[in-house]
């Protein structure tokens, strides 16, 4: 049996309709760019940068002539490890955090003159050259004992090298410092000798304050002894005074009145004239007048 053959025609129109449609939505979604939150677009017209950045949103650029290319701009973190060298030559591995940020309004001026790998070309060069110039200026102590001023220092280094190359820096940490084991251990040694100072310093202290508390409480005892033999002695010569005054007022009295005498006397007389013997004979011891004076 012949097999028979089956034909099937298309209408030309329909398929250039169908091709017409295709191209033109593709033409249609390469006409659009859309810039995400926190990125920047850069415009390239048949290679070639324009001198402006895209915000976010959606743009209308010209199909396969221009092409956009998006670049992140917000915050990104960065950690980087750099060997280098203390003022005292201390070997010195350091490990360092940074937070930086592409300007937004710049975004086009990094891909032109840096490209898309601006970390591995200008950031971790930058963080490494930074931390040596900054150790450098430090003895290996002094980068432990003045830890902030370390970071200060190789930040404002930092900003300064970036700072042309459009990219700016927010803050940066040194999350470690790493030595030789000689040195650690030199440290070690160098604080336990500096913490038996420090005890044997606050024992001689101890020591002192209790002996300047003995001779102060010996210097008030004896302080309080003499007052109190100054108080008696004052005690003992006061009424002496007042005995000795008291006397002299008496004598002076005395001294000034016969009659208070005579009258004491007469006072006490019992009325018996005293007598004394006188040869064979009893005399009167007084001779009593008897009228006139």
């Amino acid at each position: 049996m012949a097999r028979k053959e089956v034909e099937v025609n298309f209408p030309a129109g329909k398929v250039i309709l169908v091709l017409a449609l295709l191209v033109a939505l593709v033409v249609g979604f390469s006409s659009f760019a859309i810039v995400g939150p926190g990125e920047r677009g850069v415009l390239t017209t048949l290679g070639s940068v324009e001198p402006y950045s895209l915000g976010e949103g959606i743009h209308f650029k010209m199909p396969i002539i221009q092409g956009v290319t998006l670049l992140d701009v917000k915050t990104q973190k960065v950690l980087a490890d750099a060997s280098a060298a203390s003022k005292d030559l201390q070997v010195v591995q350091a490990t360092v955090a940074l937070n930086y940020k592409v300007n937004a309004d710049q975004a086009h001026i990094i891909l032109q003159t840096i490209g898309m790998d601006y970390r591995s070309r200008v950031i971790d060069p930058a963080i490494e050259e930074s931390v040596k110039a900054a150790t450098a200026q430090f003895t290996a102590e002094e980068l432990i004992t003045q830890r902030a001023l370390v970071k200060t220092t190789i930040e404002e280094n930092l900003k300064a090298r970036l700072s042309g190359y459009s990219i700016t820096v927010q803050n940066l940490s040194i999350t470690n410092f790493d030595f030789s084991e000689g040195f650690n251990a030199s440290i070690e040694a160098k604080q336990i000798a500096e913490q038996d100072a420090l005890k044997a310093e606050r024992e001689l202290d101890r020591i002192m304050v209790e002996k300047q508390q003995a001779i102060t409480q010996a210097e008030a005892q004896n302080e309080r002894v003499k007052l109190e033999a100054d108080a008696e002695a004052y005690a003992i010569k006061a009424k002496a005074d007042s005995d000795a005054y008291a006397l002299q007022v008496v004598r002076e009295q005395l001294s000034q009145s016969n009659d208070l005498i005579e009258y004491e006397s007469i006072q006490k007389w019992n009325g018996t004239v005293p007598q004394y013997m006188l040869g064979g004979g009893v005399v009167p011891f007084i001779d009593l007048q008897t009228g006139g004076n």
